[in-house]
């Protein structure tokens, strides 16, 4: 593993909270990048001091045992929302199965995907509140993030283009 990598968790163990750090460096994969998932996830667990590693994607048969936070879309998960290009029966008992075996289920929002609720400014305010009560419901871990400050426009510019006010953007 790369030095750095090593000494941030030598750092956080040392520290005492390693269980808090998670490597997280493949986004949205394809099964092209499979094979690079489970050899990542062969080199982190060969580490004598072991982070978590987290892969924003749904739970597949082929990564059981290489990831340990399978980081799934939001919108995937609650039931009675209609999504017609997914089986979310088959969805949801495929999550509930990682949770079964130990794994930890976090999620996040990507992009506009109303109804479920965002981080974007212009959605209903209750959205931001009802975040937490889903994940209690469905037993999810924890919440991802992916970015908190990417703005890369002028100030006159204030809409976060492509993504939303709020979505990827918490800090201006």
């Amino acid at each position: 593993a790369n030095p750095r990598f090593r000494g941030a968790v030598a750092v956080a163990d040392e520290g005492g909270w390693l269980d808090k750090l998670f490597a997280y460096f493949i986004d949205e994969p394809t099964y092209h990048q499979y094979e690079d998932i489970v050899e990542a996830g062969r080199r982190i667990h060969s580490m004598p001091v072991k982070p978590k590693f987290l892969v924003t994607c749904f739970p597949e048969e082929p990564l059981t045992g290489a990831v340990d936070i399978w980081c799934i879309q939001m919108r995937f998960l609650p039931e009675g929302i209609p999504h017609g290009l997914m089986d979310r029966e088959r969805y949801y008992e495929a999550v509930n199965r990682r949770m079964e075996a130990g794994d930890e289920v976090w999620w996040y929002t990507a992009g506009a995907v109303r109804p479920f609720p965002t981080l974007q400014i212009e959605d209903d305010p209750a959205a931001f509140r009802l975040i937490p009560w889903l994940q209690q419901l469905y037993g999810i871990g924890g919440f991802l993030h992916w970015e908190t400050a990417n703005w890369n426009q002028p100030f006159e510019e204030p809409f976060v283009k492509f993504f939303g006010n709020g979505e990827g953007v918490l800090i201006y």
